[in-house]
């Protein structure tokens, strides 16, 4: 429009006042019409800067082109753009003595007296004496002991700052241990947003705190936890509850592993059972330091409702197991968000989490895919909402040619789908239907994950 406002003022002025001289060097054209149309154009530029500035749902679509926009709500807004994320490091374990293979599951957690971190991956460590390809050699010293170092997280995404030397706590540790310290200074836990995350913290900001709509609801969920939740949508009515509709919340990162310690229920010591509201998946069971393969997992109740236990059943007794899990322990406190927030539509709104689908998928390049590149797909994919109809090829070569990596052949999606005790697996080519998943059945898919589960080829 700015382009064009001088020919649009000249053809006014000139339609207005027909027997005024406004040819080219004219008084009247050089000190009335040019001065109007450059003003004319300015205003016109000035308006439709404010227009896109004022456009949540263009900062949102396409971030990377308003930076500055966004960085403008930002200050206005005061907000903090800080994400917390996961901090890594290494520890150090040291051994009086290493007669037996020692192994570390994933997800075995140390702690000081202000952080939490777990073991990175499942090690088995022997000495180096031993003969076998199935565990890693540890350090031995001259007087006979030994240490290992093995890679940590902290379990909770925070600020964490411990120094080198730092000793650990190990709560579960085998009598052999004698000490365990931080092997690394170990420091991080918070990152500066993307713009994309930037502009969804201004829409969610900007939002009622209400379960009217979608929108609403997302952003009041996303507030409470903004590392869990990316996106919720208001599903189809249920029947046998009225005045009710199914919400479905998506989360944004990989789900959660989750560790717990249990005291068997019984004498014999051969049952155990916890709350599961959330847990989707039992990994391992592991007791008295060794794998528990024996034994079995029963639901009750509905899968994700506060009533949800999960019992684990050992062939032998132990006084106490530790049961890791995969799913997600924060739907619980989000329960008690939706029913205690006020609901200003003409019904209340319960979550239903019937069902998890954990989401793979194994491209095939030109070229090894680099950290930058699994990262920006992995965030790419893990940003799309549950409407979204697929997530294809098309989008995968999009993402990775600015990496200069092009895909030499149709990719292949492996879902599996977890409702309680069942499992089903579903596979595609080339493209999966996000919206599929989260509809059209019984028990529909009441979210999904991408995160560390894209495998080169």
């Amino acid at each position: 429009m700015a382009d064009n406002l001088p020919t649009v003022i000249m053809q006014t002025l000139t339609d207005s006042c027909p027997d005024m001289d406004w040819a080219a060097g004219s008084v009247a054209r050089e000190l009335v019409a040019v001065p109007a149309a450059m003003l004319g154009a300015t205003f016109d530029k000035y308006v439709q800067d404010a227009e896109r500035l004022f456009d949540i749902s263009a900062l949102r679509t396409s971030p990377e082109l308003y930076k500055e926009q966004i960085d403008s709500w930002v200050e206005w807004l005061g907000l903090s753009t800080e994400r917390s994320t996961r901090s890594s490091g290494k520890i150090k374990i040291y051994l009086s003595d290493l007669s037996e293979t020692l192994v570390i599951m994933e997800g075995t957690q140390f702690s000081t007296e202000s952080a939490l971190l777990q073991a990175s991956s499942t090690t088995s460590w022997a000495a180096p004496a031993a003969i076998g390809t199935d565990y890693t050699y540890a350090t031995a010293y001259p007087d006979g002991t030994y240490a290992i170092e093995i890679d940590v997280t902290a379990v909770a995404p925070s600020a964490v700052t411990i120094a080198d030397g730092t000793v650990l706590n190990w709560d579960s540790a085998p009598s052999y241990v004698t000490g365990v310290f931080v092997a690394s200074a170990i420091n991080g836990g918070q990152v500066d947003m993307t713009y994309n995350e930037k502009a969804e913290l201004i829409h969610d900001t900007l939002q009622p705190r209400t379960v009217t709509s979608s929108d609403n609801l997302q952003a009041l969920l996303r507030i409470q936890y903004p590392h869990i939740v990316n996106s919720a949508r208001i599903g189809r009515r249920t029947g046998d509850i009225t005045n009710t509709a199914n919400v479905y919340v998506k989360p944004v990162r990989s789900p959660q592993e989750i560790i717990y310690k249990l005291t068997a229920d019984t004498k014999e010591g051969k049952s155990f059972t916890f709350n599961g509201c959330g847990i989707y998946a039992v990994k391992s069971v592991e007791a008295d330091y060794a794998v528990v393969s024996d034994y079995t997992v029963t639901y009750s109740g509905t899968v994700g409702a506060s009533d949800s236990r999960i019992t684990i059943t050992t062939s032998n007794a132990y006084a106490e197991i530790t049961v890791v899990c995969t799913g997600f322990s924060d739907f619980n406190e989000i329960h008690s968000i939706l029913n205690n927030t006020q609901t200003l539509s003409p019904c209340s709104f319960r979550l239903c989490m019937p069902t998890v689908a954990y989401v793979s998928v194994e491209i095939h390049t030109n070229d090894e895919l680099t950290d930058e590149a699994q990262s920006a797909l992995q965030h790419y994919i893990n940003t799309l909402t549950l409407n979204a109809d697929a997530v294809s090829d098309t989008d995968i070569r999009v993402v990775l040619e600015d990496y200069g990596i092009t895909l030499t052949a149709p990719s292949f999606y492996t879902i599996n789908v977890v409702h309680g005790e069942y499992k089903y697996t579903h596979t595609a080519t080339g493209s999966v239907s996000l919206s599929q998943l989260s509809a059209g059945s019984d028990t529909p898919i009441a979210c999904y994950s991408f995160l560390d589960s894209i495998g080169v080829f």
